[in-house]
């Protein structure tokens, strides 16, 4: 009997253990306890770097790896239960997948690439060539059928790899880190026509990359791994704005963020951010933070939420200008706080702070952050814009 979900994907409690050497009783656990749940039609982006677990979970629904425990059911149907012993296989699955590397058979067109898994599975002619017309159509690629792989751009040949992932008509679809071969201007391109198509198609579609500003763009929602776990799951707003844990305000950091950990103090009326390895330098916090004062945190702050107070020197809270990287429309300044921290970075408009400030002291304010257990790495509060 299948059983029943409302999610167009729905991953329960998912362990896979890779073994140590053969036969061995220990090993590296790439996926511990993964719940995931995936709307239909929703487009989910995993996110997090090498070895997190993120491309070993696709693979699982995909049906390509089998996990030692756990449930897999994509849309009504139960894939994978390791306490009911069912395991369908990978072909049975309904699922259309986009790899890495396109895999495209270069003595065959364009139409016989994407149809050439159907006819593997016996699929009648006509209805061969229908599937194949209408897969083009939805990428746009029609008129280009009868060229070879070697002869289209990389964004046409990955247009392609879709069409054929589609034209199986699949419930659900994987892609598997799909942009990373392509060079940054033709990725940046893109990804907006691949998110636009996926959208037209409404699809349930799972996406991997390590890229964080390629899930911000991308997904619907998003999950955030680390060490074989879901670190947070939320759109990109939430994750990029209230991150739950120390490693995903860190990994999502675009292109670098600010982590501080320090005592809370007050002096002469002003709320302050004593950092633990450096107290020659603070930092001005703003009251709302007032509730931790006397203890120790770690303040997350991106370089927007840092507001530096033009004209006003303070001998406690100006920081030295050490950098000043303009990019486009805006500048990155990088204030220098000792000892073992990172420089503090702020983003300005470009004509705020200019290169031959370099050395100059100025005040600085954390406007808006979150802020973190020490001991825990987890989120205690936040505040600010």
């Amino acid at each position: 009997m299948l059983e029943v979900t409302e999610y167009g994907i729905e991953i329960r409690d998912l362990v896979k253990i890779f073994p140590l050497k053969p036969g061995s009783q220990d090993g590296v656990h790439a996926l511990d306890g993964v719940d995931l749940r995936v709307n239909p039609g929703e487009l989910f982006v995993i996110l997090g770097p090498s070895g997190c677990g993120k491309s070993t979970l696709l693979r699982c629904v995909a049906g390509l790896e089998e996990p030692e425990s756990g449930e897999i059911l994509l849309g009504r149907r139960t894939v994978y239960s390791a306490a009911r012993g069912e395991s369908v296989p990978a072909q049975h699955r309904q699922i259309g997948m986009v790899f890495q590397n396109f895999a495209l058979y270069p003595h065959m067109s364009v139409a016989e690439n994407v149809g050439f898994g159907l006819k593997t599975r016996r699929v009648a002619l006509p209805e061969v060539r229908q599937r194949v017309a209408e897969a083009l159509r939805l990428v746009d690629m029609q008129e280009l059928a009868d060229r070879r792989p070697r002869q289209l751009s990389g964004g046409q040949q990955q247009r392609v790899a879709l069409a054929r992932a589609i034209a199986g008509k699949p419930e659900v679809l994987l892609f598997d880190e799909p942009l990373s071969n392509l060079d940054p201007l033709l990725r940046n391109a893109v990804r907006t026509d691949l998110k636009q198509l996926i959208m037209a198609l409404r699809i349930t579609s799972l996406f991997v990359t390590h890229d964080q500003e390629e899930a911000m763009i991308m997904g619907d929602r998003l999950a955030v791994m680390q060490k074989g776990r879901v670190e947070q799951i939320g759109t990109p707003e939430e994750v990029y704005r209230r991150p739950q844990t120390i490693f995903v305000a860190a990994f999502t950091g675009r292109p670098v963020t600010n982590l501080i950990e320090g005592v809370v103090d007050l002096y002469r009326g002003e709320l302050l951010l004593v950092p633990i390895e450096s107290r020659a330098q603070t930092l001005r916090l703003p009251p709302d933070l007032a509730e931790f004062h006397g203890q120790r945190i770690t303040v997350h702050v991106r370089p927007e939420q840092v507001r530096i107070a033009q004209g006003e020197v303070s001998n406690v809270t100006s920081l030295r200008i050490e950098n000043v990287l303009p990019e486009g429309g805006h500048s990155f300044v990088h204030f220098h706080l000792g000892g073992p921290y990172k420089p503090l970075v702020v983003r300005t408009d470009q004509t705020s702070v200019q290169k031959e400030e370099i050395g100059r002291s100025l005040s600085v304010t954390l406007d808006g952050g979150t802020v973190y257990s020490p001991e825990t790495g987890r989120l205690i509060g936040a505040f600010g814009g």
